[in-house]
């Protein structure tokens, strides 16, 4: 994404931090609550207090903090055909992935079994936890 900047191309950049920004506000607050009351109120940031998380997996997430102001400052600004081209872009890759997505697994074999897809299920609201 950092090579539309540098292509003079700020609309493609920031309609990325459009689509991405739901994750990213999740991460804010939930380690904004984390350093000051020590809990997470999302939970989208736990994983980072586990202690089976590797050094190299909490160093790569700091992404999630740097990302959208480092683009947005490289564009200069956020406008509203960001919004407009994030909306076209997220809605075409919901298309693709429930186009993609198996309904269901099926194995083959010894141990038959039907795996389904909660989401493809009209009586998913049903299913017993």
């Amino acid at each position: 994404y950092a090579t539309w900047i540098f292509r003079r191309r700020p609309l493609v950049a920031t309609s990325f931090c459009v689509a991405v920004s739901i994750d990213q506000v999740m991460w804010y607050v939930d380690l904004a609550v984390w350093l000051i009351s020590g809990h997470f109120p999302i939970g989208v940031t736990k994983y980072l207090t586990w202690k089976q998380t590797l050094w190299i997996d909490r160093l790569t997430c700091t992404h999630h903090l740097w990302t959208i102001p480092l683009f947005i400052f490289g564009a200069n600004n956020l406008s509203v055909d960001s919004y407009l081209l994030s909306i076209q872009l997220v809605v075409v890759h919901v298309m693709l992935s429930r186009w993609l997505t198996p309904q269901c697994i099926e194995k083959t074999g010894d141990d038959k079994f039907r795996i389904e897809d909660d989401n493809s299920r009209s009586d998913a609201k049903k299913k017993d936890p």
